[in-house]
């Protein structure tokens, strides 16, 4: 048959055979490709360095033999499915390789140089594709984008490569069932044994609350047996072709990684409670014995060092190819660790400046501020006592106890001062120059502490203040736990845990006839029970923590050193009160002040409503705040202290400043449905308040809505501070975070929460504007 008789796209299509040049670009090609796959790309299916390296070198190499004698149709099924699929720049490379198969189709040429060209770069390609982004679902796409090609280069290779090819298969096929049935003997043999390990890890912790040492050290070794046996198995001979063959890798090497992550904490945690003995910093005489306490300094250290190495290790061991029980075994292990590790931070901090604090370095001064929110204040309570108490070498003592016109009163000459503009507009018009009931008018206690340290030395002079203490009746009753029941003078009331809270900002009132009286009584008991406490000999650490870390988490004990080396370990543990608006974030406090003045706040309940309905684009935030106040105050037979008000009002009348503190700005606010006026004052940075004056009579309920506008910056996530005020009576917040109807589906989620209102929260919608 003549040439002609051919037609002309058959005959350009005729394979010829290849020559030596040829031969040469294609190996040329081939090394190259696999090159830039064993160094340049981070694809890791058996978390095995030098093996993946040959793992991503053999599948490119494949892949360029492959393209330089397969159909072209196979070369443009590869470049489509990886460009779709891939992420730039390697997207964008494979799109181009498409373009030019589609080429070759038009010109009705092959190519084997080029073949193998593509080849090699859809191999590269499919070894970073970036989507979907489910487990292993790359991993498909990349077998679907690539088999027809390595499919058809084997067809047409010559049957010599084919018999070397199936043989090298086959050979793999059998190793991957071995490791895979090897694996899963490991797995269904150890199951039991990793899940003892865990629970006697977890029995050693809860162990470790209890006073006995050696019960704790047996139990957190028995646990580090455990899983040092679990180590022992995973080292097996017969386990080690497991680690080479893909997606099997990556989760021996993480088992193994948990594995001795568990028995190193567990064995540190041992060496801790060795080192450590809560009950040697009991000093016999009171206090804190401060040289026990800075011998705890190595073994804490150590202990931190080794959780950070744990968390290491185990995030590096972190991999795409994780099965879903390992992968939901990994954050829930990490997110333990970054709870044990802020635990064994704070602790550091607490050996590190706690003897500081205690008077290791030399007697400190400390003002103790005693508040009352049966009359409210921005920080609480109104402050109705207050003491000097002195730290020196771990022992606390008294020094004196006072009311507040002891400090300072309208008759005080000279008057004492403040520095201009040292402070909020609102504290400053509260006087608290002559009026130190005054002094917790801020919420921000820092604030609180500066104001109170230039008006008591200057109504006290004499040896600097080191730090002021702010503490509420909860916080009083929460040491009677230590010093044990306390009698008071002149009635046959014994003050408990229990009763304490309530005697203070209720009982005292009905049982002493004035006022006076009843101030000077509890007066001897703060000076009682705080010196019994300075010298009582203190429980564990941990106890302590357990009966004060309520009264800290609800802002009723706060303090502020005014050495800042103090102020990391305050901040830590929640006592240093400060407030502070999340970057361009939002922050909300509502707080009332008692106008009347009177004890009535005792009976005063409130409750929060804040919607908001967001952008995650644009930022743009719209918000609505209903407060809910209701005066539960019966409409006679009150004392004067408690129910005598403001004249021409009822008896019994709670008349209220109530403030909310935000950075948006307020669009209007309206009483029981009907707009009033209200004030708006800069308070701390970014941050407003707006106030409305509210009288509230004996059983009344109002509601006071506030409606906020504001941004919060374009693709930001929302993070609200909530500032709470700790109160007599209980309240909750309901914060209701929206994305708005113009954001995209998948732009955000939403949250719906409720708080404790006296606790500070912080609450985070993320957000991906992608």
């Amino acid at each position: 048959m003549s040439a002609a008789a051919h037609p002309p796209e058959h005959r350009s299509s005729r394979r010829r055979r290849t020559t030596p040049a040829q031969l040469a670009a294609i190996g040329a090609v081939t090394c190259v490709g696999a090159l830039v796959a064993a160094l340049a790309v981070d694809a890791s299916p058996t978390a095995s360095p030098v093996i993946d390296a040959l793992y991503r070198a053999g599948l490119v190499g494949s892949c360029a033999l492959a393209g330089s004698r397969a159909r072209r149709w196979t070369l443009l099924w590869a470049a489509i499915v990886t460009s779709v699929a891939g992420m730039p720049p390697l997207q964008f490379v494979a799109a181009a390789t498409g373009a030019a198969v589609i080429v070759m189709f038009a010109l009705h040429r092959r190519h084997r140089v080029i073949g193998a060209l593509i080849g090699a770069t859809v191999g590269v390609a499919a070894l970073d594709l970036g989507r979907p982004e489910q487990f292993g679902a790359t991993a498909l796409v990349a077998a679907i984008a690539l088999t027809p090609l390595l499919v058809s280069g084997f067809r047409h290779s010559r049957s010599r490569s084919r018999r070397v090819i199936a043989i090298a298969a086959v050979a793999a096929a059998l190793w991957c069932v071995a490791a895979t049935v090897a694996t899963a003997l490991f797995a269904l043999s150890q199951r039991e044994a990793v899940e003892t390990a865990i629970d006697q890890t977890r029995a050693a912790v809860d162990d470790a609350s209890s006073q006995d040492t050696a019960s704790t050290i047996t139990a957190f070794d028995t646990a580090s047996a455990s899983f040092e046996d679990v180590t022992v198995a995973g080292d097996a001979w017969w386990l080690v072709p497991a680690r080479f063959v893909p997606v099997l890798g990556p989760n021996l090497q993480f088992t193994r990684a948990a594995v001795d992550a568990g028995a190193d904490l567990n064995r540190v945690a041992g060496q801790l409670s060795t080192s450590i003995d809560q009950t040697a910093l009991r000093s016999p005489t009171g206090g804190i014995d401060l040289r026990v306490l800075a011998s705890m300094q190595e073994p804490v250290t150590t202990a931190v060092d080794q959780i950070a190495v744990a968390r290491t290790t185990l995030e590096s061991h972190d991999s795409p190819w994780l099965v879903g029980p390992l992968r939901k075994g990994l954050d829930e292990l990490l997110g333990e660790l970054g709870s044990a590790e802020d635990s064994a931070g704070t602790a550091q901090l607490a050996v590190d400046r706690a003897p500081q604090i205690l008077g290791a370095d030399g007697p400190r001064r400390y003002l103790m501020l005693l508040g009352n929110p049966a009359e409210s204040r921005d920080i609480g309570g109104h402050i109705g006592n207050w003491a000097e108490v002195v730290a020196d070498n771990g022992v606390l003592s008294v020094s004196t106890v006072g009311q507040p016109y002891d400090l300072a009163g309208p008759a005080t000459s000279p008057p004492l001062s403040l520095t201009p503009g040292a402070y909020p507009q609102s504290l400053v018009e509260l006087r608290p120059q002559y009026f130190p009931q005054n002094w917790g008018g801020s919420p921000d206690f820092p604030t609180v502490a500066a104001l109170a340290r230039e008006l008591f030395m200057q109504s006290r002079p004499g040896q600097e203040l080191d730090g002021v203490i702010y503490a509420d009746p909860s916080a009083f009753a929460a040491l009677l736990n230590f010093t044990g029941p306390q009698p008071v003078a002149g009635t046959d009331i014994v003050l408990t845990p229990e009763n304490a809270a309530a005697f203070f900002t209720t009982d005292q009132f009905t049982v002493f006839d004035t006022e006076t009286e009843g101030n000077q009584v509890v007066s001897g008991l703060i000076e009682a029970v705080m010196e019994r406490f300075g010298t009582a000999q203190l429980p564990s650490p941990q106890r302590m923590a357990e009966v004060l870390g309520p009264v800290v988490r609800e802002g009723r004990l706060q303090f502020v050193s005014f050495d800042d080396a103090d102020t990391p370990l305050l901040d830590r543990i929640g006592l240093s009160g400060a407030v502070e608006r999340p970057g361009s974030g939002d922050l909300l406090s509502v707080l009332t002040r008692n106008t009347n003045p009177s004890k009535v706040d005792v009976y005063l309940q409130r409750s929060t409503e804040y919607s908001v309905d967001w952008d995650p684009i644009t930022g743009e935030v719209d918000a609505r705040l209903i407060v809910t106040l209701t005066n539960d105050a019966p409409a006679g037979g009150l004392p004067t202290v408690v129910g005598g008000g403001v004249p021409g009002l009822a008896p019994g009348t709670n008349r209220t400043t109530l403030s909310v503190l935000s950075p948006w700005a307020v669009d209007g606010v309206t009483l029981d449905g009907a707009p009033t006026t209200f004030g708006t004052q800069q308070e701390l940075r970014g941050v407003r308040r707006n106030s409305v004056l509210v009288d509230l009579a004996p059983g009344a309920t109002r509601a006071i809505e506030f409606e906020l506008v504001g941004n919060v910056g374009p693709g930001a996530p929302y993070l609200l501070q909530w500032i709470g005020q700790p109160a007599v009576l209980p309240s909750t917040v309901s914060v209701d975070i929206r994305r708005t109807a113009a954001a995209p589906e998948s732009a955000t989620s939403s949250v719906s929460r409720t708080v404790d209102g006296a606790e500070d929260d912080l609450i985070r919608v993320a957000v991906d504007p992608s």
